[in-house]
Formats: C-alpha cells, sequence, structure tokens
C-alpha cells in the first residue's frame, strides 16, 4: 500500500526566454534527466557532455526558441528548446557547434 501525502503544496513557475547564463543550470537539468527522466549523473564521466549535446546547441545556435521553466526561487528546473528550421539549424549544428566540441573532446575513448 502507498501513503499519499494529502498536505496540499503550492509552488509557482516561471517560463522565461534562455539566455547564456542559463546554460549550465539547464546543462544540469539535463544530466539529472538524462536517464529517461532519472539522474545520468552516474553514466557519464564529464557531467557537461550530455548538455553539450542535447541542450548547449540550442541556446547558442536557436536562443529565440530557448525558454527556461524557474521553480519560486528563482532555481531553473526545466526548459524548452527547438528550432524552427532543421534543416539550417542542423547545417548550424555542424559548421558552427561541431567544431566547438572536437576542440572539447579531441579524442574519443576507446571505452577501456
Amino acid at each position: 500500500m502507498t501513503a499519499i501525502n494529502n498536505e496540499s503544496v503550492s509552488q509557482s513557475y516561471n517560463i522565461r526566454p534562455c539566455t547564456i547564463a542559463d546554460e549550465e543550470s539547464a546543462i544540469a537539468v539535463c544530466l539529472k534527466t538524462g536517464d529517461a527522466g532519472n539522474d545520468a549523473s552516474l553514466l557519464y564521466d564529464d557531467p557537461k557532455l550530455l548538455g553539450y549535446r542535447y541542450v548547449s546547441p540550442y541556446i547558442h545556435l536557436s536562443p529565440e526558441l530557448a525558454f527556461v521553466l524557474e521553480d519560486s526561487e528563482g532555481n531553473v528546473c526545466g526548459y524548452v528548446l527547438v528550432t524552427l528550421h532543421n534543416d539550417i539549424f542542423y547545417k548550424r549544428y555542424l559548421k558552427e557547434w561541431l567544431p566547438k566540441m572536437k576542440q572539447l573532446y579531441p579524442t574519443i575513448p576507446s571505452g577501456e
């Protein structure tokens, strides 16, 4: 049998445009939800890698369609990151974002 907490909790949230200053927080949310909604921290040696793949490109290449969800204390607890034209975004991703990542990660681990 599962106990249910009937205590009413009122929480307010705010959706606002994402800025570069939100990037680290959004990357942290990505990691905390990166294993099918569960914490993926133990799956990655580099805690930023997942976010660099799935969060940062949108913040940098499609900032007009990047939004964050803040809790009542102003902490980023979610995000919505989209692009209007995937083909254009992908070309920019290959030309602008991937070279930056190759500089940060010059070799791919062999899995040893």
